[in-house]
């Protein structure tokens, strides 16, 4: 308000605010439209969400409309005033110059508003119960808060005449706006937007620190972190909810499971209600989820305070997961491997391919015959009308290998095809000649054995972005590696992805080897990938990406190959090793050079010695083959040749009163079960 020709502070501050102000249009829509509409029966608007997310701008931006509309307001900051109902009902009555609850023959429009309406809480049961019923029809109430008032207190019927307004950060086009506005520089805009993610608060600090001091270094950095964690934060939690907060920032969703597991039942349950109860922690389907910005804030603030400390949070977390993995049902460890992947978004190599936000806002689940017509037409849309061709083949003769992606919003946001490459037939290699490259891939480098499984990844398709980073691309690679994962006795996994996709570093983090080029089709040029999983494993896979997930300084050129890979034995040469490990059972030397030592027999056995745990396989299998009631016979002769190691086999023989054609036979026997059932193990290693 001026007076005369003279120009308050306040005015310039006031000019300022609605410069500076972008966004919330449907926020203000709706307070304009419940203003003028007064047959309305909304009574309550609620305007909900964390500390610095522009409730109390958004507030005075109602009071501005209201004011323009010529409807009398009302804007109350509740942190000013005492809870009392006499001293509430007086401030109101001196904000609008006079007592509403004396209008009631009043036909005009006036608006309450209550910012910080939380510090109100032992009011609530008064306010909703008996002053709002006692105002005029014509009144609107709004308050703001960082949490909704609890259900107890107030009664179904206000409910029913309410409406939530709950604030969400800025979108990108918003950010730009408001930077554009503050006169930042724009060759920050999109650092800026990395690190606020659109919150109204973060974005103020930064533009301001970058037009104070034309850079946005560590110390501009480290000062809005520390501003936004003083606004998230009601108080200073204790150390175990501290440990808690941190456990939620890092874990993709929060469940009550998870922090039983790491703070017993009793505590556990609680801080699982403390955390509930804050402000910016969001309650889905699967548990806790922060708010993003408070997320990266706890999150990124502890990486950069205490790096060890981070550590034990990230080791907890995974434990956790990793537990869940491997003992729970597929649906169990498909949420699970979502969480895994989702431990790799600080690592800069991952973070370029994944959409690590929006894991879990898609779902995949088995195509059906109702998704055939969009498949193929969207293979014919992304890779042309060759590949579509395949794409309906494959869909006659494996229809099971089809994953469609479901986002609620659109029948089919995007498919994958895992094909099973053992039961490929000469006719399918004539339809699909890139399944003909991958399966003779697979026989010049190290064919599939008998029992094994093989699969091929011949479709990764978002149906918007095709193969480019997208929520939907990240739920289907991770579905194909739930298969790899997954799949009994795997030999080898395939993929084939567009070049233009740019997928190289990807696949190398995920140790995958760029195997050829295929030949270009329809302009479009694609590079064929696989995985032996033989040589390594599934656990030690997991145990490679472990490595890997919290590592921030992670560059292409630092990826490697494990230590050591496994070999790949054929039955025959398999069997031929078993034979010879028996003969240099106590030759340590020579059995150090046995190539059974590099095959997955051992991968799922422990101990500190590899010579070790391969004499402890066979002895294993040899009492299993001696419990077995009619193998006795076959065992002694096992045992006196290898396992006491008589000097010639006529000995040997001689010592078991048989003659040596018949011993002969008996070890040999005993020589073939122990190997069958070694390769039995070798086979489930990849499993």
């Amino acid at each position: 308000m001026t007076t005369g020709n003279r120009i308050r502070i306040a005015d310039l501050l006031s000019e300022v605010e609605d410069t500076s102000f972008v966004g919330r249009e449907e926020e203000c829509a709706a307070f304009l439209q419940s203003v003028k509409d007064t047959s309305s029966p909304l009574v309550w608007l609620s305007v909900e969400g964390p500390g610095g997310i522009g409730k109390s701008a958004l507030l005075r931006r109602f009071a501005t409309i209201a004011t323009s509309a010529g409807v009398p307001v009302a804007l109350l900051d509740a942190s000013t005033l005492e809870p009392a109902p006499a001293i509430l009902q007086a401030r109101v009555a001196e904000s609008l110059g006079e007592n509403p609850l004396e209008r009631l023959d009043s036909s005009g429009r006036f608006v309450l508003m209550f910012d910080g309406f939380e510090t109100l809480s032992p009011l609530t049961n008064w306010f909703f119960g008996s002053y709002m019923p006692e105002l005029p029809r014509t009144a609107l109430v709004v308050t703001a808060a960082r949490r909704a008032p609890p259900i107890r207190s107030v009664p179904t019927a206000v409910r029913s005449l309410s409406k939530v307004l709950r604030l969400r950060n800025l979108a990108p086009d918003e950010i730009t706006e408001a930077l554009t506005r503050r006169a930042v520089d724009s060759r920050f805009f999109e650092e800026v937007k990395a690190l606020t993610l659109g919150h109204p608060l973060a974005l103020a600090i930064a533009a301001d620190a970058i037009v104070q001091s034309g850079t946005l270094g560590i110390e501009e950095r480290a000062e809005v972190i520390a501003a936004l964690l003083d606004r998230i934060l009601d108080s200073t939690p204790d150390p175990k909810q501290r440990f808690a907060l941190e456990m939620a920032s890092h874990a993709r969703v929060t469940s009550e499971a998870l922090l039983v597991e790491v703070f017993g039942e009793a505590e556990g349950a609680a801080l699982f209600r403390w955390l509930r109860g804050l402000s910016f922690m969001d309650v889905g389907p699967e548990g806790l989820l922060p708010h993003d910005l408070a997320r990266e804030v706890i999150h990124h603030d502890l990486f950069w305070r205490n790096r060890t400390r981070f550590g034990q949070v990230h080791q907890r977390v995974r434990a956790f997961y990793v537990e869940r993995y491997s003992h729970g049902s597929r649906m169990e460890r498909e949420a699970a491997l979502r969480d895994l992947v989702y431990l790799h978004r600080l690592n800069p190599i991952l973070s370029r391919y994944f959409e690590f936000r929006t894991v879990g806002q898609c779902y995949a689940e088995p195509a059906n015959e109702h998704d055939h017509e969009a498949i193929v037409s969207l293979v014919d849309r992304h890779e042309g009308a060759e590949a579509a061709s395949a794409a309906r083949h494959w869909l006659r003769r494996q229809p099971g290998a089809f994953i469609a992606l479901r986002d609620g919003r659109s029948p089919l946001a995007g498919f994958f095809c895992s094909l099973d490459l053992t039961a490929v037939t000469a006719a399918d290699e004539e339809a699909d000649s890139t399944v003909a490259l991958a399966r003779s891939e697979a026989e010049r480098r190290a064919p599939v054995r008998p029992g094994e499984a093989a699969i091929f990844g011949r479709f990764l398709i978002a149906a918007e972005t095709y193969q480019q980073p997208s929520p939907e691309l990240t739920v289907l690679q991770i579905q194909s590696y739930l298969g790899w994962l997954t799949t009994p006795a795997l030999s080898w996994s395939f993929l084939v992805v567009a070049r233009d996709a740019g997928m190289d570093d990807l696949f190398r983090y995920i140790d995958f080897e760029s195997i050829t080029q295929l030949p270009s089709a329809e302009g479009r040029s694609f590079t064929l990938y696989a995985h032996d999983w033989r040589k390594v494993n599934p656990a030690a896979w997991l145990q490679l990406m472990e490595a890997r997930e919290i590592d921030t300084e992670l560059r292409p050129s630092d990826l490697r190959a494990p230590a050591m890979e496994m070999v790949v034995l054929s039955p025959e040469a398999f069997r031929e090793a078993v034979r010879d490990a028996l003969r240099n059972l106590r030759t340590p030397a020579s059995l150090a050079r046995s190539p059974l030592l590099r095959s997955g027999l051992l991968a799922r056995s422990g101990g500190p010695s590899s010579y070790d745990r391969l004499v402890r396989c066979i002895l294993d299998a040899a009492e299993a083959m001696r419990a077995e009631p009619k193998s006795e016979k076959f065992f002694r002769a096992l045992e006196v040749t290898y396992l006491k190691a008589a000097p010639t086999q006529e000995l040997a023989a001689e010592r078991l009163g048989l003659p040596f054609g018949t011993y002969r036979y008996r070890l040999s026997v005993a020589t073939d079960r122990i190997a069958d059932r070694l390769w039995e193990q070798e086979l489930a290693s990849a499993g």
